[in-house]
């Protein structure tokens, strides 16, 4: 079955999966019903649902020193097999020093954010970092069961003088390129902001440093759901312990 065929196959309900069609053939009761000696009592249709998106927003300075990163619950990594390079902070930075090749780095925050997503974070650069990259994910799902990701990565490349925007289609090593810019570099301070905005038909990727707009891309098939996260490709752990990130904040809506 293919991705779409799944979400196509499937609405969500309450935090759950149900087949498409299912809903409409279990008609709701009414809110209250009435009960001999004139009483009523409520249904759980009475009970309002929790909204499929929310407003989630989210900080950190990376003040703990932990492999992988938790933050208490707010910070996950499911995998064990492919990506199995977790992401840890120290000395209030945070790493990916176990990453190489396609076997990034990852995490996504845990609980409810909306669709539309902004992330600003803050870079560090202690030094050279070779063919190290920083990440920033937008809209990212992960699934244990088969150890897949869907994501946007906004992949920072200092070592290429370029950012792109790459969307992950599952399987490690799966991707589209969607679009790359040369841009100066990453200096230690440097802060970098990456945005999704928009319905799956007409989605809006900005991305800036220091405030300023290097790169902007609509995807007109976009994923439409997921929590932001963060990245990272070491290249080599000597040289990936001099790039990483020392603050990242995000807000959402939708």
């Amino acid at each position: 079955m293919t991705r779409t065929q799944l979400v196509l196959g499937f609405v969500v309900v309450a935090g759950g999966l149900f087949p498409a069609g299912a809903i409409a053939s279990t008609p709701c009761p009414p809110a209250t019903v009435s009960v001999q000696g004139g009483a009523s009592v409520s249904t759980p249709c009475n009970q309002t649902a929790p909204p499929a998106s929310g407003n989630g927003s989210y900080s950190t300075d990376f003040s703990q020193n932990e492999n992988p990163i938790s933050e208490g619950g707010k910070w996950e990594n499911k995998f064990t097999r492919t990506f199995a390079a977790y992401v840890s902070t120290s000395g209030g930075r945070a790493f990916g020093l176990g990453s190489s090749g396609y076997n990034d780095s990852v995490a996504m925050l845990t609980g409810t954010y909306g669709r539309d997503q902004t992330i600003t974070a803050t870079a560090y650069r202690g030094g050279s970092s070779g063919a190290a990259e920083i990440e920033l994910h937008l809209r990212m799902r992960m699934v244990p069961s088969s150890e897949e990701i869907y994501t946007y990565e906004v992949d920072i490349c200092p070592s290429l003088g370029a950012v792109a925007l790459v969307k992950w289609a599952g399987v490690q090593g799966q991707f589209t390129r969607l679009a790359e810019v040369t841009f100066d570099g990453v200096a230690d301070g440097d802060v970098f902001t990456a945005s999704a905005i928009g319905p799956g038909n007409s989605t809006v990727f900005t991305i800036k440093k220091n405030g300023k707009t290097i790169l902007t891309y609509t995807d007109t098939s976009a994923f439409t759901t997921g929590n932001p996260g963060i990245g990272f490709d070491a290249g080599t752990p000597s040289a990936g312990q001099n790039l990483g990130w020392t603050s990242y904040s995000v807000t959402t809506a939708n």
